[in-house]
């Protein structure tokens, strides 16, 4: 019968979860032969000592702790017959609860890599993005780091100019420490002196690049969008935006994990058993109302009536004359099909003043 199954469509109008997942996990991949060990987990940036490290990849192993996410795994990129060997040290990462990866070493060679992995852990139920420099990857869990060259006044009063694949270390410890309630748009880059502007930054935004801008004091991150340009049932437009999608993927992880965690191989599936399970979403649900999800939408699950007849029907019974309630308490075996919707609230970023005399 093979591992039980849980199968949760997270549509526009499906999303469910429990408890709030762990937040701000970065993976830094480093291409450093100082030491051995393959993963090393920091909370914080004294914990790290200098001789485990390459200094220049220390360099970039810092950048992701200056956005203050909860923890920085460096992740020491493995080899294979003397080869660089990324798909196998993704491998490695797959039963990790990381939100963002990093490959300061990133190359267009690298994408199919990264792709498989995310598709791979997504399926899991797992919460992992790619911050990845120039890679269109029409994706709503890759954010596509488009500003090219990005030049930093460092601690020791020197000038350094990093490639987009390096200050993507960066950006993934900004997005990693954000809240759930606040976006990365506008977010001031303090240490940037200079850099590769985009010549149209409303575009680019547009065709799904996150770019740094500059509003005459200071450089910043422009609209936080994702690189997902094509719009889907399973990715609609809220999908292009990474607070929707952080928000959707937390409480994604949280009901997959809490479900295989509490619920898989320890409760008989009976309806009352079934119903429990649903006060809890909807009690954590209503625990985000107003910060998370909006307040004023309808966020709530409930057993899926039809869920509940294709499975019946599936396996010979017929249906025609049962009520919803009967289909609701039906016996389905180990299967617990839930529905339900939820609407995601958007940090606020736009403004149109009318001003009248």
């Amino acid at each position: 019968m093979g591992m039980p199954e849980i199968r949760i469509a997270f549509e526009r109008k499906a999303s469910s979860a429990i408890r709030r997942g762990s937040r701000g996990v970065v993976a830094v991949i480093l291409k450093d032969e100082t030491k051995e060990q393959f993963l090393t987990p920091y909370r914080r940036w004294g914990e790290v000592k200098a001789e485990d490290w390459d200094s220049e990849n220390l360099k970039l192993f810092k950048m992701a702790f200056t956005g203050e996410p909860q923890w920085v795994f460096a992740v020491r990129l493995l080899k294979k017959v003397e080869e660089d060997d990324l798909a196998g040290t993704l491998e490695e990462l797959k039963p990790l609860d990381i939100d963002y990866v990093v490959w300061p070493g990133y190359t267009e060679k690298d994408k199919e890599a990264f792709t498989g992995f995310l598709k791979a852990v997504h399926e899991k139920g797992k919460k992992a993005k790619a911050v990845l420099p120039s890679c269109e990857a029409n994706d709503m869990h890759v954010v596509n780091f488009a500003t090219e060259r990005v030049t930093v006044l460092e601690e020791d009063g020197n000038t350094k100019e990093y490639t987009a694949a390096q200050y993507c270390c960066r950006i993934a410890g900004i997005l990693a420490g954000l809240p759930l309630t606040q976006s990365c748009t506008y977010y001031v880059l303090d240490e940037v002196v200079d850099c590769a502007l985009q010549e149209d930054a409303d575009a680019a935004v547009d065709a799904g690049k996150l770019v740094v801008v500059f509003d005459g004091e200071k450089y910043k991150l422009g609209r936080g969008v994702t690189s997902l340009t094509t719009v889907t049932a399973e990715a609609p437009e809220d999908c292009k935006k990474i607070k929707i999608v952080e928000g959707m993927d937390v409480l994604r992880h949280d009901i997959y994990s809490t479900f295989e965690d509490a619920y898989v191989g320890k409760v008989v599936n009976s309806y009352d058993n079934k119903q429990m399970f649903v006060g809890a979403v909807n009690s954590y649900l209503a625990s985000l109302a107003d910060s998370v999800l909006d307040g004023g939408a309808d966020n709530q699950v409930e057993v899926d009536a039809e869920g509940n007849r294709e499975y019946l029907e599936s396996h010979g019974v017929d249906t025609a004359d049962m009520t919803d309630q009967e289909l609701k308490e039906a016996n389905t075996g180990s299967w617990l099909f839930l529905t339900g919707s939820c609407r995601f609230l958007d940090a606020m970023e736009d403004l149109e003043l009318k001003v009248y005399m």
